[in-house]
């Protein structure tokens, strides 16, 4: 992705609840809080500079990819993705996704996402605000599985899949998305409701 285009990519993300974002809404987040997402999608917070976390985990991206790939046999590929995805039945929902995996099996042909990670050290467990990433690609897509791909830089030997499914979100799928759907409300009328704040 050019700087050019990385900028369109950017600012078109502000038009949604972004998969990035929802940890966020939910109050799940370590990092931000519903009022950062709110700030940024009326444009308020500048954005933000790149770091050394960023910059790994953006050179090591098709590298993990080539890893997870190199597993599977002719009848699999994982497709990179930079592309902004709405979702069909909620158009208040994005994500971009990096990875679409496909396997021919027995009963079908399966899809999932995938979310690449190169954190500094491995994770025993995936931290819950990807867990809610990972289901909003899903819904995004349309699809039941998700996989965070996990490995360290230059370690392929490091490399960690966690399968997150869509199904055990089932209970409260419905309450994210109504959640969801006032916060973009509310960012459409560049007003945020007490319960957000």
């Amino acid at each position: 992705m050019t700087p050019s285009e990385r900028d369109a990519w950017l600012a078109e993300r502000k038009k949604y609840i972004t998969a990035s974002d929802v940890a966020a809404v939910l109050r799940k987040s370590p990092y931000k809080k519903p009022i950062d997402v709110f700030y940024d999608k009326m444009g308020l917070t500048p954005p933000i500079p790149s770091n050394h976390h960023m910059e790994r985990g953006i050179r090591n991206e098709l590298p993990i990819l080539s890893y997870y790939t190199a597993g599977f046999d002719s009848h699999a590929s994982a497709v990179h993705n930079t592309q902004l995805m709405v979702a069909s039945d909620y158009p208040f929902l994005a994500a971009t996704p990096d990875a679409i995996f496909t396997c021919a099996g027995p009963t079908g042909t399966k899809t999932a996402v995938l979310d690449i990670k190169c954190p500094s050290k491995m994770w025993v467990t995936p931290p819950e605000h990807y867990t809610y990433q990972i289901w909003a690609q899903m819904v995004v897509v349309g699809c039941d599985e998700g996989r965070l791909v996990v490995c360290l830089e230059n370690a392929p030997e490091s490399l960690k899949v966690f399968p997150i499914f869509r199904g055990d979100f089932a209970h409260e799928e419905e309450s994210i998305l109504d959640v969801l759907r006032r916060f973009h409300a509310s960012c459409l009328l560049g007003r945020l409701p007490l319960e957000f704040w």
